[in-house]
C-alpha cells in the first residue's frame, strides 16, 4: 500500500496514487488514481492496464500522467513490487 493516507486533510491535494503488480517475467499491471480531495469522493481512475516492458517504462508513463494532470508524485504515492 502507498504510505500516504488519502483521507488525511493535511495532505496537499490533488494527489496521484499508483499501484504496480508484476504479473509475468516481463509484464506489469499498473493502476493510477487521481485524488481530488481528502477522502471526500472516490478517486478518479486514470490508468488500469497491463504493460509488457520494464519498470522504468511504468515510471515514465506515470511521469507523463503526472505532467499531464499537473500533479507532483512523491515516493509515498507508489505501491510497487521489489524489482
Amino acid at each position: 500500500m502507498p504510505h500516504n493516507d488519502y483521507t488525511d486533510p493535511e495532505l496537499p491535494f490533488p494527489h496521484l496514487e499508483i499501484r504496480v503488480v508484476k504479473t509475468d517475467n516481463d509484464a506489469f499491471h499498473f493502476q493510477v488514481w487521481k485524488w481530488l480531495e481528502a477522502g471526500v469522493r472516490e478517486p478518479k481512475p486514470l490508468a488500469n492496464e497491463k504493460h509488457a516492458g520494464s519498470f522504468a517504462d511504468i515510471k515514465e508513463m506515470v511521469a507523463r500522467l503526472s505532467e499531464e494532470h499537473k500533479i507532483k508524485v512523491d515516493p509515498d504515492d507508489w505501491d510497487w513490487p521489489a524489482v
